[in-house]
């Protein structure tokens, strides 16, 4: 009887929490394109929780990215639904933004993972030869006057005090072009709605090389709020 009444408690809990999650978030509709709605939900008065991308309005088809935060607003997991199920490589990361795990998905079904070893602290981590990395045009001073002519800090996350870095990861093209864009580090709602912004109107990068052919490249760039 009484690892049955235990039983239930435990169950009454998990549903309180799951409740509570589910209506303390704040969830944020946009229409990406006609076939793709990306819903953003946040902590109220924090950082993001999760992305989920759908291809209806009614959110019945999962499709596109989707992304799952810890609470401190760092991504946890990422990868791409399509029609409803997990396809392609998801990744698994830590809080600096290093993947520990990939795992391909067929059809909602894992066929294979990876573990990730971790850089020691400190390794040298200059290109190879025959490689370039991409970068802003005129590099770290031309991004920080870029910055300086185009930030523009949210009015209310000034008012409440709201400072940080958000860091934003986007694949730069063969051809420069800065596509799939998304929040890896969250903090604020609209700090992470103006970093994106950043990088959407950005011009193009100088794509990455790679024995003297022009590759497309990951990048992560982190953009720093300060109220003074």
């Amino acid at each position: 009887m009484r690892s049955r009444q235990l039983l239930l408690t435990i169950l009454l809990v998990m549903a309180i929490t799951n409740l509570y999650s589910q209506v303390s978030l704040k969830d944020y509709s946009t229409k990406v394109s006609d076939t793709c709605w990306r819903v953003d939900y946040y902590i109220p008065a924090g950082s993001l929780n999760k992305v989920e991308s759908f291809k209806d309005r009614k959110k019945t088809i999962a499709h596109g990215r989707f992304v799952f935060y810890d609470e401190k607003g760092y991504a946890d997991s990422t990868g791409f639904y399509v029609n409803g199920q997990r396809n392609g490589t998801w990744y698994y990361y830590n809080n600096k933004g290093k993947v520990l795990l990939s795992r391909e998905y067929e059809n909602g079904i894992v066929v294979s993972e990876k573990k990730h070893e971790q850089e020691p602290e400190g390794k040298d981590k200059s290109p190879k030869p025959g490689e370039v990395e991409s970068e802003f045009e005129g590099g770290l001073k031309g991004w920080q006057q870029y910055l300086n002519r185009n930030l523009r800090y949210p009015r209310e996350a000034i008012i409440a005090g709201i400072q940080g870095e958000v860091r934003v990861a986007f694949v730069v093209s063969a051809v420069g072009a800065v596509q799939d864009i998304w929040i890896i580090k969250s903090i604020d709602r609209s700090l992470d709605k103006e970093s994106a912004r950043l990088l959407e109107d950005s011009p193009n990068w100088i794509p990455a090389e790679q024995d003297g052919r022009r590759v497309k490249s990951y990048k992560i760039q982190p953009i720093r709020y300060r109220t003074q």
